[in-house]
């Protein structure tokens, strides 16, 4: 997979997160969800090899992602 920051699966980590901050009620879920898919990822998917970076940043834009999907959530239903 990778031995970047950021690869191709930085997006589907951003669109994830998206998803969850927009359908969610709690952000804490969204971000445990993120970094619960990480660990998976780490323990039980041996096809999967990515640098601690990698993990870290996934996390982080998956959350950005979070963030944004809420406020967008906030603007449409307010």
């Amino acid at each position: 997979m990778g031995n970047k920051a950021v690869d191709i699966w930085t997006i589907g980590h951003f669109l994830l997160g998206l998803f969850l901050g927009a359908t969610m009620k709690s952000l804490t879920f969204a971000i445990s969800f993120l970094i619960i898919w990480e660990i998976y990822e780490w323990r039980f998917r041996r096809d999967v090899k990515e640098k601690m970076v990698n993990r870290v940043v996934d996390v982080i834009v998956g959350l950005i992602g979070a963030l944004l999907g809420s406020a967008i959530y906030s603007l449409i239903t307010w």
